[in-house]
């Protein structure tokens, strides 16, 4: 439970960033402001983040083979061009 630094109090809220430096203070440092209602003092608690989910990631994974990728882009433009023309 969060408690005031000043008065001791544990009525207080989460408060909103006012600036930039604010903002980026939050998301880097996780560092989150509150507000206590009883004296109004606002300072900043470091909020503790839970570690980053591990991924196992298959690396066994084919490349896509962009030649033929590009071959089909080809073909489709020049669809789309042959379309125009007809249309023109």
């Amino acid at each position: 439970m969060l408690e005031c630094p000043v008065c001791h109090s544990s009525d207080i809220h989460r408060s909103r960033t006012r600036s930039l430096v604010e903002r980026l203070a939050a998301w880097f440092k996780a560092k989150h402001r509150y507000r206590c209602r009883a004296c109004g003092y606002r300072g900043a608690k470091v909020v503790h983040r839970p570690p980053p989910s591990t991924v196992d990631w298959d690396l066994n994974v084919p490349s896509p083979n962009l030649a033929e990728i590009q071959k089909t882009f080809d073909s489709v433009l020049d669809v789309g061009k042959r379309e125009a023309d007809l249309h023109a």
